[in-house]
């Protein structure tokens, strides 16, 4: 629903193009053109600096030779589009949104934004453990959803093979919604409507 201004999903699953800030924005899996391989997966990438930006840069660089990866720290270097727009826009073109987990993420206005758009627009979400425990920073809303996070502490399990673990979820499909319970069921149209 629009009123102008803002655009409001709820448990909604969109493809298609949608208009942010005046921008056509794709919403919905990577496209391409029939007949050809598809392009990269495009993976948003977020994080709080203050957790740790260095490893937020060095896990984007690590990726980006098999997806093209959209983390702040490289793809907004002018800042000439309003913060909030530019966010909107990423999320909405990105196949996978990866929350990296850490103490100061849990309490980042930014991250916090970042991942209500990515939950309302349905998108395929992959947490990554760098700081701290799953009980004291992974956002309610993901652990309400029992999704497994990916282990990248330091010290926890080697760092190569948590790596490979990271491409092995992101190279996956992400798989269709699974069906509504407890929802009341879709009206039928009126007489003569075309379907």
């Amino acid at each position: 629903m629009s009123d102008g201004q803002n655009i409001t999903l709820s448990n909604a699953v969109v493809y298609g193009n949608v208009i942010i800030a005046g921008k056509n924005v794709q919403l919905g899996p990577n496209p391409h053109t029939p007949g050809e391989p598809p392009g990269k997966k495009r993976i948003f990438l977020s994080h709080a600096h203050k957790d740790d930006k260095a490893f937020a840069r060095q896990l984007a660089d690590q990726l980006e030779e098999e997806f093209d990866v959209w983390v702040d720290l490289v793809k907004m270097p002018s800042r000439g589009h309003p913060f909030p727009n530019e966010l909107k826009e990423a999320l909405a073109a990105c196949d996978r949104y990866v929350y990296i987990a850490g103490p100061a993420a849990l309490h980042s206005e930014w991250v916090q934004y970042e991942l209500a758009h990515a939950l309302a627009w349905c998108k395929a979400i992959t947490p990554v453990l760098r700081l701290g425990s799953w009980a004291a920073v992974g956002p309610e809303a993901l652990r309400a959803r029992a999704l497994t996070y990916i282990e990248m502490r330091a010290g926890e399990r080697p760092a190569s093979e948590a790596l490979d673990h990271l491409r092995r979820v992101l190279r996956e499909d992400e798989r269709p919604p699974g069906p509504l319970h407890a929802a009341d069921p879709m009206p039928q149209p009126p007489p003569g409507a075309l379907p």
